[in-house]
């Protein structure tokens, strides 16, 4: 029973307890202290001897005993007490008795109750509650039975969407607490193109274009490729879900209340995944070279096991299956029947506190009613009818037998569709499509770095083909947001005709500039454009939309805006403002810091799908819908009038007729092909790295070089796009000190962008980095990529 405290317990509420501090004599100005602080409880538990911590931003107190055994103790309020605990029925009982004749005494009881750490308190006879929830360690595990892709003889994987709702619901469910959530999500109709998917596969050896079977077109057609062409809505069941904690969570799913862990792959939330999720988050990287589901379930339950306390810790281990595992053509019974052995496994080896999510195919009445209204989808049913009966009894009979035998109150299985409700278009509704090429672009979002994996899923507009991957979409995007381009239209999911990319000429921009203490090219165009069909141009340049930091820049930029764009159908133009990388949050296209802003209105609702333009006649910032078109400014770090051949005079007559120019400076020289260039240094992306001390070897002896040291925020963007979406030792460390940090190559350390909440004492003392930087990886057991750093050579 003793080990159901051990962990960490976060402040919930509170009652009467106040009341309780006057009654124990604690003075005004210490009880609103105390009143304010939310104190976290940690339990330490070594046999009889246990170890309490209270920590708070304001004081961390720690209280050391052994259970039946008196001890002097200082409360939180500097009063000294004699204290005895004992451990009864289940709930950890103290005695404090008062050294003073003006003091008294109190008694605590301290259980658990519905996954919550329940404290009771008494002192002359005045009684409080308090109420902590536990905050135990969720592992991600995915096991992975996704698509083979080959290209140029490697093979990725291809993960599909349905992974992301899953985990975007359960993460929503965690953190809501005692909020009434209506979950009824109508695809926007501006948004509805970015429900397109396509791709040229090759799926073990065949052409999946060629060779469509039943169980193919059940994994794809669910993912999102065909939604655009069956013209459908997709939406969640509409539901009021009240949850208070984790545990209510878990036991929301056990209900069966989400009905379904359906798709959209429009939802601009998605990123939010980990800010969500927060700490309770823990991935476990398997190993990729595992082909089967048994291997993936062995691989994960091997390492599982490897973690402290893993019985006591909530693991989510969520089943996808796919072509990853199969021969095409195999029957959904083979699928459910490895399905249910890694079910079987699971259970054998961990069956505490672990739930699984496994993602079925929907049922075939989902496309029996689009096939209704569509003439494309009925060819989808035509292919589903001959095994339709089949595939649905599979699914309930493995569900029955899941319940039957695998599950309890620690073990829980659950079955979920991709998508189970579904309504046609109605008649007379168009959807906007014109910004989509057929050539079926996917942008990548930010934020899942943690899950390795990028989410192809904004609305997009096509423009020059420039660092595209030209057969078939990467697994990793090589930057925070870029472009897809397949250059061959797919027979099924892809229109047989393609428009051409948009050119950009001399008539669509006014001016190129220089703002020379900036050393930043400045390029104003009159084309009207929405916002990402504008990133993308800038991004084609080699740059982004302008980003704001002084008032200086938004003045000038105001300006001469004024002179370019005042006969324009709009008094605005679009900079690099939005909150579509992080729904909620305001951020630079070009990953620059937040902190300079010229808005109208003070509270803005940065709500998702939003973005910001400025005003030319009074330089203030509005907040606009995205999917508007206006003219734009971009933003390059280089001289870049060679790209064009000609220009043009602003439209305005009083402005001059001018390019300004400057000559780059130097580049220098790395050693071999492999070191990337950048601002005097070269970088090297390293093999995966089994701990920190084993990276910074690796750059000593093989590389003559040291871990990275980052020194600006344009130095951490360029290590995160050595390979997006993924943690990275670098080479900032300490001695045990938290306080004090140091490089590896000994320079100074003059910028630390940590996480909310790091450092802290406790975690480890060395560093990983993405968008932020880190001390809770720990040194070793994360099979992590380095990135080395060394001077650039440069001739004279």
């Amino acid at each position: 029973m003793a080990q159901e405290f051990a962990g960490k317990w976060d402040f919930e509420s509170s009652e009467n307890f106040d009341e309780y501090m006057k009654a124990v004599g604690v003075g005004l100005i210490t009880r609103k202290v105390a009143n304010n602080a939310k104190p976290t409880l940690v339990f330490e538990i070594n046999g009889e001897h246990w170890a309490i911590k209270s920590l708070s931003a304001i004081k961390n107190v720690t209280v050391e005993f052994d259970l039946g055994k008196e001890f002097e103790e200082t409360t939180a309020d500097g009063r000294k007490c004699m204290s005895t605990f004992t451990l009864e029925n289940g709930k950890l009982h103290q005695v404090q008795k008062a050294t003073k004749k003006d003091e008294k005494d109190s008694t605590f009881n301290r259980y658990i109750e519905n996954g919550k750490l329940i404290i009771d308190m008494e002192c002359n006879g005045v009684k409080a509650k308090r109420l902590k929830l536990w905050d135990g360690m969720i592992f991600a595990l995915f096991l992975q039975l996704f698509c083979v892709i080959h290209v140029f003889g490697k093979k990725h994987t291809l993960e599909p969407d349905p992974l992301y709702e899953a985990w975007k619901d359960f993460a929503e469910l965690q953190k809501l607490q005692s909020v009434e959530v209506n979950r009824d999500f109508p695809v926007d109709d501006r948004l509805y193109s970015s429900l397109k998917k396509c791709g040229n596969f090759e799926v073990l050896g065949e052409r999946m274009t060629e060779n469509l079977q039943p169980t193919d077109i059940e994994i794809y057609s669910e993912i999102g490729h065909l939604t655009t062409f069956c013209r459908i809505d997709l939406t969640l069941s509409t539901q009021n879900i009240t949850v208070l904690n984790m545990t209510d969570a878990i036991e929301t799913f056990k209900k069966g209340c989400l009905e379904s862990m359906q798709i959209k792959s429009n939802n601009p939330t998605l990123p939010k995944i980990l800010a969500v999720l927060g700490a309770n988050l823990r991935v476990i990287e398997s190993n990729v070279k595992h082909k089967n589901l048994a291997s993936w379930t062995k691989s994960i339950i091997h390492m599982i096991e490897k973690v402290e306390d893993y019985h006591l810790k909530w693991k989510m281990i969520v089943i996808a299956p796919g072509l990853f595992d199969i021969e095409i053509g195999t029957h959904t019974h083979h699928i459910a029947q490895k399905v249910l052995q890694s079910i079987q496994l699971i259970n054998h080896r961990l069956p505490y506190n672990t739930l699984i999510i496994v993602i079925r195919n929907s049922k075939q009445t989902f496309w029996k009613h689009l096939a209704d209204h569509y003439t494309f989808c009925q060819k989808i049913h035509l292919m589903w009818q001959s095994h339709e009966s089949k595939t649905e009894n599979v699914w309930n009979i493995l569900e029955q037998r899941i319940k039957k035998n695998y599950q309890s109150e620690k073990f829980y299985a659950h079955i979920l569709p991709l998508i189970e409700e579904t309504r046609p278009i109605k008649e007379g509704k168009t959807y906007d499509i014109s910004p989509v090429s057929p050539d079926c672009i996917h942008f990548s979002s930010r934020g899942l770095s943690l899950l390795h994996i990028s989410i192809w899923n904004w609305l997009v507009q096509p423009a020059r083909q420039i660092e595209w991957t030209p057969l078939v979409r990467p697994l990793y995007c090589p930057r925070p947001s870029c472009p897809f381009f397949v250059t061959k239209t797919n027979t099924y999911f892809c229109p047989q005709t393609k428009q051409k990319d948009p050119q950009v000429n001399s008539n669509d921009y006014t001016d190129v500039l220089i703002l020379g203490m900036l050393l930043l090219t400045i390029i104003l165009y009159t084309l009207l454009l929405i916002y990402i069909a504008s990133e993308l141009i800038c991004n084609n340049l080699g740059g982004h939309l302008a980003s704001v930091h002084d008032g200086f820049t938004n003045a000038f930029l105001a300006q001469y805006g004024f002179l370019t764009f005042n006969s324009t159908a709009t008094p605005d133009f679009w900079i690099g403002i939005t909150d579509m990388i992080n729904p909620g949050n305001w951020s630079w296209t070009d990953g620059s810091w937040y902190s300079f802003s010229e808005w109208r209105n003070s509270k803005n609702n940065n709500s998702g799908e939003q973005c910001g333009a400025v005003n030319v006649n009074d330089a203030r910032w509005d907040l606009v819908e995205c999917f508007r078109a206006k003219p734009f400014v971009c933003q390059v770090k280089e001289n870049i009038t060679a790209h064009f051949t000609t220009t043009t005079t602003p439209k305005s007559p009083s402005s001059t007729n001018s390019v300004l120019t400057s000559s780059s400076p130097q580049k220098g020289n790395c050693s071999n092909k492999e070191w990337i260039y950048f601002q005097g240094y070269c970088y090297l992306l390293t093999p995966t790295q089994p701990s920190w001390k084993s990276a910074e070897n690796y750059c000593v002896v093989n590389e003559s070089s040291h871990l990275v040291s980052i020194k600006s925020n344009d130095e951490l963007v360029f290590v995160q796009n050595l390979r997006p979406q993924l943690y990275k030792w670098i080479g900032l460390y300490s001695d045990g000190n938290l306080l004090q940090w140091k490089w590896t190559d000994g320079t100074p350390v003059n910028y630390t962008p940590w996480a909310s909440g790091l450092p802290q004492n406790g975690n480890s003392t060395c560093v990983t980095a993405y968008d932020e930087f880190r001390n809770d990886f720990g040194c070793d057991g994360w099979n992590l990529y380095a990135v080395c750093k060394k001077l650039a050579t440069f001739n004279i």
